[in-house]
């Protein structure tokens, strides 16, 4: 019930017997964001995965709803140079049934790839391989790309990888 806004919600009372079950609900009133805001760094990241400051208004209270918006924005901040990004809601407040919040964007420090590193006796030039991968020295970090390298490395037959990429 949270999720479609009944913040309050909970079990009162249960109740059985041999043949019956009677579970007493609360709901509460229903609350729905009245807003979320974010200082205008975090706005510049939000608007990058399509939010907006009325994403949110007067839609019916979800926490989940923000939870989802998070991992965007994480997902986007890992393929996008940022992976200990820090995306979190503060300054929650209730007034009546309206909730609102600010959401923070913290980017931490770019990371880039350093560079890969090829052992063994293959025939490969780190060239070949920073282009076959799409993983060129110095760009920067995105972490699909890195999942991607184990399956990439099974197209070619000539290759066999030994650790996981690191």
């Amino acid at each position: 019930m949270h999720a479609r806004g009944y913040i309050p919600a909970s079990i009162d009372s249960t109740r059985m017997d041999s043949t019956s079950a009677t579970i007493n609900l609360y709901f509460g009133d229903v609350y729905k964001w009245a807003a979320i805001s974010a200082d205008e760094a975090s706005r510049i990241w939000l608007n990058k995965i399509g939010w907006t400051e009325n994403s949110f208004a007067e839609k019916l209270y979800d926490p989940d709803q923000v939870l989802r918006l998070q991992q965007r924005m994480l997902a986007y901040m890992e393929n996008n140079g940022y992976p200990f990004a820090n995306i979190y809601l503060d300054e929650i407040q209730i007034n009546g049934s309206d909730v609102s919040g600010k959401i923070n964007v913290k980017p931490g420090p770019l990371y880039h790839i350093d560079s890969i590193k090829i052992t063994g006796n293959a025939k490969v030039t780190n060239e070949y391989m920073q282009q076959f991968l799409d993983l060129k020295n110095g760009s920067i970090y995105n972490k699909e790309k890195l999942q991607q390298i184990s399956s990439e490395l099974k197209k070619l037959s000539y290759i066999e990888e030994q650790f996981p990429a690191q």
